[in-house]
């Protein structure tokens, strides 16, 4: 949208922070089913996962932009010019991906054996780094389950420093506020968290 003219970048900026998360499939399939052996349990946190976005999109609803749309006419690719960009930014996309998730898997194992700290710590830090990391570590506690669930919500809203990295690469070419959207993110996840635990 932003290489058509469609938004601006402080538009751009305001739907990132709003529709940054996981997907249904890695929540559902990945956490719920592969880590807690659970749909039900993957449902509840996707539930709790949207309508956190759902909140963050109705605290930013206000924020104004004068962006006036400029139509740009682009020459039309052929089939096989759009293939090979296609392709290319895919293998792009894809190398940055794991990229970023070798090396703080790196930086965790690092932590993991020269960091003292307790096993709720560490995997509290671990999911800050690397989502899977992190929510795996959190379902080996000797925690109730609730407590598993919450945790597991703080980390996955959060969406870990490794994604917003590989957002930040592939966003380079733009100017798009990765640091608001951290801030953001972790307040309202806080928050949310915070409630939940005293509500449960």
């Amino acid at each position: 949208m932003l290489d058509n003219n469609e938004i601006d970048l402080q538009t751009a900026n305001k739907i990132i922070n709003y529709t940054f998360f996981p997907s249904i499939s890695f929540i559902i399939g990945t956490i719920g089913l592969f880590i807690y052996n659970s749909f039900n349990i993957g449902l509840i946190l996707w539930i709790l996962i949207f309508f956190y976005n759902i909140l963050i999109g109705l605290f930013l609803r206000k924020e104004k932009s004068d962006y006036t749309n400029k139509l740009i006419i682009k020459k039309k690719d052929t089939f096989f010019s759009f293939l090979k960009k296609s392709i290319i930014k895919g293998i792009n996309t894809s190398i940055i991906i794991l990229g970023n998730l070798i090396i703080f898997s790196i930086i965790i194992n690092i932590l993991n054996k020269y960091l003292n700290v307790n096993n709720v710590l560490f995997s509290f830090i671990s999911g800050l780094l690397e989502i899977t990391s992190g929510v795996i570590n959190i379902n080996n506690l000797n925690i109730s389950l609730n407590d598993k669930i919450i945790f597991t919500f703080l980390i996955l809203s959060f969406s870990s420093i490794s994604i917003l990295f590989q957002a930040k690469s592939i966003f380079s070419e733009y100017k798009i506020n990765i640091k608001r959207t951290l801030i953001i993110k972790l307040v309202f996840s806080i928050i949310i968290s915070l409630l939940l635990l005293i509500f449960k």
